[in-house]
C-alpha cells in the first residue's frame, strides 16, 4: 500500500507535521479544540477531510507508535537500573546429607580389632577414626544380657574390649538403627551418630508398631545436631459473607465498567457524525474551488459579495447579489456552479439561522427575476439546491423563524411555479435533509471511511 504523500508546500507540511505530534501526545481533545479555532482557516481543511487527510492520519499514526516505543523501552531502561541496585543474592551451600560415620570395631571402620575395612561407595566414606577419639569410660563389671525385651538406658555401657563387639547383619528385623541429619548452617555438618534401638516384637505379634512419642525407645529431636521446622501458618479464614461481598463488589465493577463503555461509544457516535458532516463540507468546498478556477470565477470575489448579504441583508447588498449572479450565469455549466456554491455557504455546519435565511431571500429575489425574464436554465439549476438549503434553514429554526420560512414557501407555490415533487420535498423538511445528507454520504464515500476507521480505533483503545 502506498503511503499518503505529504503537500509541497513546505509551510503546510509543518503545520501538519507538529499538530499531528501534538495531537499524539496530548489526545483527540487537541484536534478538537484545534478544529473549533481553525474552522475557517483553509490552511486546516486537512482536519475536516480535505486535502492531505490521509497524511495527516497517517502522521499521527506514526507519531503515536514512537511514543508508544520510547515508553516502553524507557520502562525497559528503568526496570533493568531497579535490578542492578538490588543486592544480588549469594548462593548458598547445598544441604548435604551424610551418613554417620561407624563407630570403632564395626565394618568399614580402621580401629584395632575391628573387621576389615569394606569398599563403600564414595558417597559414603567415613572419616579416619582418629578424629573421634573414645571417651574414658569407667570400669563396670558386665551384666548377662537376657533374651527379653529391653529399654534403652536399662543397662549401663559396656567396657572397652579388644573383643569384636557383637553386630547385627544388615537388614537383621531384631535391631533397627534410625539415624538423621539436618544442617542448622552453611558450614560443613558435624557427623553426628545417633544410634537408638526398639525392643524387638514380642514372638506371634503381628501388630507391633514403633513406641510412640513419651515411651521408651521413642524417637526425639531435641538433641544437638537436629533442627525443628517451623509450624505451618494457620489457613486464610474465609467465610460465605466475604465471599458474597466480594462478587457483588465485582459485579457492580463490571456493571460501572459496562455504563461507561456504551456512554463512550454514545459520544464516540455523535462525534463521528459531527465530524462527517464537518468532513463532508470541506470536500464539498475543495471540489468547488477547483471547479471555479476552470470556469474562470474567483471564490473570493463572490465571497465578498455575500458577506454584506449575510450579516445585514440590506436591498442593496441583495440587490448586488442579485446583479452580479444574472452577469456571470452565461452557461449551464456556470448556472450549476453558481447554485451549488450558494447551497455551500448557506449549509455551513453550525450556521446560523439568519446566515441561511438571508441567502435564502437572495436565492428568492433571483427567482421571481428568472420568472420574468424567462431565464428557465438558471431557474432549474437554482430550483435543485432549493430543497436542501431551505430544509437546512427549517431543521434548525424556532417557531417564529419557521413562520418566515413557511411565507417563503407560500409565495414560492403560488408565484414561482416549483415543480410537484420539489413542493411534496419543501413541506417534509426533516426527512428531505436526511436523505440530502446520506446522498452526500454515498458522494465522499473516502471521507466517510477515513473518519469511520478513526472513530473505531479510538473506541477499541478505550475497550
Amino acid at each position: 500500500m502506498e503511503l499518503p504523500q505529504p503537500p509541497a508546500d513546505q509551510e503546510l507540511k509543518n503545520i501538519i507535521d507538529k499538530l499531528a505530534q501534538f495531537v499524539a501526545r496530548n489526545g483527540p481533545e487537541f484536534e478538537q479544540m484545534t478544529k473549533t479555532k481553525q474552522k475557517e482557516n483553509p490552511k486546516f481543511s486537512f482536519l475536516f477531510g480535505g486535502e492531505y487527510f490521509n497524511y495527516y492520519q497517517y502522521k499521527v499514526t506514526t507519531e503515536q507508535a514512537i511514543l508508544k516505543h520510547r515508553q516502553a523501552r524507557e520502562q525497559q531502561q528503568q526496570q533493568q537500573q531497579a535490578q542492578q541496585q538490588q543486592p544480588q543474592p549469594q548462593p548458598s551451600q547445598p544441604v548435604l546429607h551424610q551418613p554417620p560415620p561407624p563407630p570403632q570395631g564395626f565394618p568399614g571402620g580402621s580401629g584395632a580389632g575391628g573387621f576389615p575395612a569394606q569398599n563403600f561407595p564414595p558417597a559414603y566414606s567415613y572419616p579416619p577414626t582418629s578424629a573421634y577419639p573414645e571417651p574414658e569410660v569407667a570400669q563396670f563389671p558386665q551384666a548377662p544380657v537376657t533374651s527379653g525385651a529391653f529399654s534403652q538406658g536399662q543397662y549401663p555401657a559396656p567396657p572397652p574390649t579388644s573383643d569384636p563387639p557383637v553386630s547385627f547383619p544388615p537388614g537383621d528385623s531384631n535391631f533397627t538403627t534410625s539415624t538423621s541429619f539436618v544442617t542448622t548452617s552453611n558450614a560443613d555438618p558435624p557427623f553426628v551418630h545417633s544410634s537408638q534401638s526398639f525392643p524387638p516384637p514380642p514372638p506371634g505379634d503381628a501388630t507391633y508398631t514403633a513406641p510412640q512419642s513419651g515411651e521408651p525407645g521413642a524417637f526425639t529431636s531435641t538433641s544437638s545436631g537436629y533442627a525443628q521446622p517451623p509450624p505451618h501458618p494457620p489457613p486464610p479464614t474465609v467465610t460465605i459473607d466475604s465471599l458474597s461481598s466480594q462478587q457483588q463488589q465485582l459485579q457492580e465493577q463490571i456493571q460501572q465498567s459496562e455504563q461507561n463503555l456504551a456512554a463512550q461509544q454514545l459520544v464516540l457516535e455523535q462525534q463521528k457524525e459531527g465530524q462527517m458532516r464537518e468532513g463532508i463540507y470541506v470536500a464539498v468546498g475543495e471540489v468547488l474551488r477547483n471547479e471555479a478556477s476552470d470556469l474562470g470565477f474567483s471564490t473570493q470575489d463572490l465571497d465578498d459579495l455575500l458577506g454584506p448579504i449575510t450579516e445585514s441583508c440590506t436591498k442593496d447588498s441583495i440587490s448586488n447579489g442579485k446583479h452580479w449572479i444574472f452577469t456571470n450565469a452565461q452557461s449551464p455549466a456556470k448556472n450549476t456552479w453558481l447554485a451549488r456554491y450558494l447551497l455551500y455557504k448557506a449549509t455551513v455546519n453550525n450556521g446560523p439561522f439568519n446566515h441561511k435565511l438571508h441567502i435564502i431571500y437572495l436565492m428568492n429575489d433571483v427567482l421571481h427575476h428568472c420568472v420574468r425574464k424567462n431565464a428557465d436554465d438558471l431557474k432549474e439549476a437554482l430550483q435543485k439546491v432549493l430543497v436542501p438549503m431551505f430544509c437546512s434553514a427549517m431543521t434548525i429554526a424556532s417557531d417564529d423563524q419557521k413562520s418566515k420560512l413557511d411565507k417563503l414557501l407560500s409565495l414560492w407555490e403560488s408565484k414561482i411555479n416549483l415543480e410537484e415533487g420539489v413542493l411534496m420535498q419543501l413541506k417534509n423538511p426533516v426527512e428531505s435533509w436526511a436523505g440530502f445528507e446520506k446522498a452526500q454520504l454515498g458522494e465522499f464515500p473516502q471521507v466517510v471511511a477515513t473518519i469511520n476507521q478513526h472513530i473505531d480505533a479510538t473506541f477499541e483503545v478505550s475497550q
